[in-house]
């Protein structure tokens, strides 16, 4: 995927596009997007492809700057259960998208 292909769907919280880039890396968290068919804040998280959002690694690693991106924005500390199972949480809707369970929406590359 590309930012331009995000546009119309989410646009940064500051009303910006969304940027990123999937050259450097399988997987990147955009932090602090809205959702333009409703105006819902939340975290993006991107992958190169969808084979990549079964990697265990990856999704922690993903989950983990959303979890940080969430305590941030409510003023959590970082650490024990409660930041467990905030990772536990996100590890699993990033699961529930890949297997299209729940109010979730895979944006297709526009060339297939």
């Amino acid at each position: 995927m590309r930012p331009e292909d995000l546009e119309g769907v989410f646009k940064s919280e500051k009303g910006k596009p969304v940027d990123f880039d999937l050259c450097v890396a399988d997987a990147v968290t955009c932090f602090e997007v809205r959702r333009c068919s409703d105006n819902k804040i939340g975290e993006l998280v991107v992958f190169d492809n969808h084979a990549t959002m079964r990697l265990v690694g990856i999704v922690s690693h993903e989950a983990s700057h959303v979890c940080d991106a969430i305590e941030e924005a409510i003023g959590m500390e970082h650490g024990g259960e409660a930041s467990a199972y905030l990772i536990e949480w996100i590890a699993s809707c990033i699961n529930n998208a890949r297997l299209g369970i729940g109010d979730f929406v895979e944006l297709k590359d526009k060339k297939e």
